[in-house]
């Protein structure tokens, strides 16, 4: 397999990480009880100060409170990019 991955998932998904320097920088993480199976973490990566895609598969947005990295390849971050560009373009 070429390329780096942050997660180990299935070829088709596209895995995360989440790295914050702190505990301070979490705002709320709510996994719940009831039906749904819905999970919500948030947090604060403060100043952007780079951003990089990792071996061609990796998306990493660096702050300075933490770090993001998403399985995410330059083609199908430009592929979803220019689906926004249309859908902004077409409500406009």
């Amino acid at each position: 397999m070429s390329g780096a991955r942050c997660c180990e998932v299935a070829s088709n998904d596209h895995g995360f990480s989440v790295e914050l320097k702190s505990k301070r920088h979490v705002r709320n993480i709510s996994l719940s009880n009831e039906g749904h199976e819905a999970v919500l973490f948030e947090g604060v990566l403060g100043e952007l100060v780079k951003l990089a895609i990792v071996e061609g598969t990796v998306l990493r947005v660096e702050g300075a409170k933490g770090t993001l990295m998403l399985d995410l390849s330059r083609s199908e971050l430009l592929k979803v990019l220019g689906k926004t560009s249309q859908n902004d373009t077409e409500e406009g």
